[in-house]
């Protein structure tokens, strides 16, 4: 069953995303817009999990509609295609940097 989550005046949608990326096995999110810069309110989230190996492979799925961050989908997809990183090289590379 989906839920749809926004900001409210008593809680933020970055703070629930942090709890709900805590405590969940699996999250989809559908979205009309994505950049990865956003990606860095959730960082610190996403670093614990990884640190502890609860991270999981899908444990994040992002269904984007309109709009993605071409530049940095671009610099994956340079590494990926030239297989300079592995998946898990990129994904250890991240949360250390």
């Amino acid at each position: 069953m989906g839920t749809f989550i926004t900001n409210s005046e008593e809680k933020s949608l970055k703070e629930r995303l942090q709890t709900l990326i805590g405590n969940s096995a699996e999250l989809k999110f559908l979205v009309g817009f994505f950049y990865f810069s956003g990606i860095r309110e959730l960082y610190e989230t996403l670093k614990t999990l990884y640190e502890s190996e609860a991270l999981k492979e899908e444990h994040l799925k992002i269904l984007v509609g309109l709009n993605i961050d071409k530049s940095a989908y671009g610099i994956y997809e340079s590494a990926r295609k030239q297989r300079i990183y592995s998946g898990n090289k990129l994904k250890k590379d991240f949360y250390k940097s």
